[in-house]
């Protein structure tokens, strides 16, 4: 771990005379990029570039929005004190994202407004760089229904379902079924019986058509 953290404090102290400033496109900081000597990180490849004006380097995190971006830009001074106190601060801690944040908040230095430009440069050069990188979504889970469409009467996998009226259901099934499994609106309860409860239903959920409907768990 220490060679990891001693590799990433050079990367964030960039070349000799700068210094950086940070932007945070995502809200932080919130996983250890992958690199060659941190393969396990949680974060996508460490990418890195030279620009006009200034030098980045980036990562995904998992789930992130946007990468978190480091912006170095020329000619911000840098000194050997700031330099071994980011290090000291990587270096002392066991637990590296943590050391890492906490050299980051160390070397936190504001834009100039009239580097506001070039800053914004590199930012652009770098999302374009790192969009490649941007990790699959994670579907949230959804809750499972507490109803769903009974179970199936017909040959094709669906059960009758009834347009109501004024609360009152046709005697008339629609052509279209409903087909057995799909999820019932409980909270639009068009009646109750005592095989379950008459609801709309999915994917459609049309508020005045009803079919019959079962707790989920049953």
């Amino acid at each position: 771990m220490k060679h990891l953290l001693l590799a990433i404090g050079l990367l964030l102290a960039g070349a000799v005379a700068t210094a950086q400033t940070t932007t945070t496109t995502a809200a932080s900081l919130d996983c250890v990029p992958k690199t060659m000597l941190s393969p396990l990180g949680a974060g996508t490849q460490l990418r890195s570039g030279v620009a006009t004006g200034g030098s980045w380097w980036g990562t995904w995190c998992p789930d992130a929005q946007a990468p978190y971006v480091h912006i170095v830009l020329n000619g911000y001074e840098w000194t050997s004190n700031r330099i071994s106190t980011t290090l000291a601060a990587l270096l002392s801690d066991a637990d590296p994202l943590k050391a890492l944040r906490l050299a980051l908040a160390i070397n936190s230095v504001s834009v100039q407004p009239a580097d506001q430009g070039t800053w914004e440069a590199i930012k652009a050069e770098a999302f374009a760089a790192l969009a490649a990188d941007r990790p699959a979504s994670t579907p949230v889970p959804q809750p499972a229904p507490a109803y769903i469409v009974g179970p199936a009467t017909r040959a094709d996998g669906t059960r009758p379902a009834y347009r109501y009226v004024n609360g009152v259901r046709s005697g008339t099934a629609e052509a279209s079924g409903a087909q057995a499994g799909q999820p019932c609106d409980a909270s639009r309860k068009l009646q109750t019986t005592s095989a379950g409860i008459w609801a709309p239903f999915g994917p459609a959920f049309a508020a005045d058509i009803g079919t019959l409907c079962v707790p989920s768990g049953r």
